[in-house]
């Protein structure tokens, strides 16, 4: 979402805003700001369901589902990726996308997890494309954009029981020029600090360079903002 949703965490955002005396629901809001209106329309999800479709608010499209295991209770979980978007035919717009993870418990019921608002990117070009899989354990979040310059970003995330909140633990970025294929790829591990950087040329790996930096502090998924992650 553009604005102050990427600027602010988005829980804090969720707090502020109950305690103003003007919304409280996605329907309350009108013609208000689009981003914060599809960001209410999240809040409203229910808690469990017997059915996880149960967490695609109704004016929403489902891209993607993943399904695995990722709190490690032995049970499928599922994950969704998915958009809002305003107009319809050649005019229609995505003004929201967002990803939501449910657990799925052994009597087959799911309960809501985690939102994540500002992961998947919004982007207009031919060749922009979001996937949602779930790999180990982890999820993983993979933004893809650009014509001749193409980039893709890919975002992994694992469930911290003690947290109860899934944190991000690896970054990806592979960015190209589709006619000289000349680029460059980077991957993160924000668990031990540790940085490879591939220099790439006419599409071979010329160079390859490993740094250890300390650890930051764990970003949740609820927080990341997928345009602030390589910055």
């Amino acid at each position: 979402m553009k604005g102050i949703l990427k600027k602010v965490a988005p829980l804090m955002l969720s707090l502020l805003l109950s305690l103003s005396t003007g919304y409280a629901h996605a329907e309350d809001l009108g013609e208000c700001d689009l981003g914060l209106k599809a960001y209410y329309e999240l809040m409203d999800l229910p808690e469990q369901s017997a059915d996880y479709k149960a967490f695609l608010p109704p004016s929403w499209k489902l891209e993607e589902t993943a399904r695995g295991d990722l709190n490690k209770d032995g049970v499928e979980d599922v994950a969704l990726l998915m958009a809002k978007s305003e107009g319809s035919g050649c005019f229609a717009e995505d003004v929201a996308r967002a990803v939501v993870v449910a657990f799925r418990d052994r009597q087959g019921l799911y309960h809501k997890a985690a939102i994540g608002d500002a992961v998947a990117r919004l982007d207009c070009s031919m060749m922009s494309n979001v996937n949602l899989t779930i790999e180990r354990g982890s999820l993983l979040v993979v933004n893809q954009w650009g014509e001749r310059d193409y980039t893709v970003e890919k975002l992994r995330f694992r469930y911290e029981a003690k947290l109860k909140h899934f944190v991000m633990i690896g970054q990806d970025r592979y960015q190209v020029d589709r006619l000289t294929m000349n680029g460059r790829e980077e991957s993160r591990n924000l668990i031990t600090g540790d940085r490879i950087f591939e220099l790439i040329k006419d599409g071979d790996v010329v160079s390859i360079s490993k740094t250890r930096n300390r650890p930051k502090r764990p970003v949740l998924l609820e927080a990341a903002v997928v345009e602030e992650v390589f910055e």
